[in-house]
């Protein structure tokens, strides 16, 4: 069954700043984008789940996350990157660029994919 709504993915910063706040905005992001009509995935909420199984301690810890957030990438219609220093972001930008996933910069241009989508 294909889904009603697009699936965009949330990048943007966690580590860089303020953690709390990061996930404040990207949760307020998600909020904002299911309003506007698509599903929004917020990998930002893994913060949480590294504290019950932590890989920030280990030699391959951004691996781990990015590896998860590549295969998370190819299963979504688009991503917005939210402003903000990010290298984890740059990369999964990158990574749509590649794999021809739109990549929106404001909330105007997801919606106008949005309804040009049908």
């Amino acid at each position: 069954m294909k889904p009603t709504r697009p699936l965009i993915y949330v990048a943007g910063p966690l580590s860089i700043g303020n953690v709390a706040m990061n996930i404040r905005a990207a949760l307020e992001a998600g909020e904002r984008l299911w309003e506007m009509g698509f599903v929004p995935f917020v990998p930002h909420l893994t913060h949480f789940w590294n504290f019950a199984f932590p890989h920030a301690d280990t030699r391959h810890a951004d691996a781990f996350w990015m590896k998860m957030d590549f295969a998370m990438l190819t299963h979504c219609n688009c991503m917005i990157r939210l402003p903000g220093a990010s290298v984890g972001a740059d990369m999964e930008t990158a990574f749509c660029e590649e794999q021809n996933i739109p990549v929106f910069y404001s909330y105007d241009t997801a919606a106008e994919w949005l309804k040009a989508q049908g």
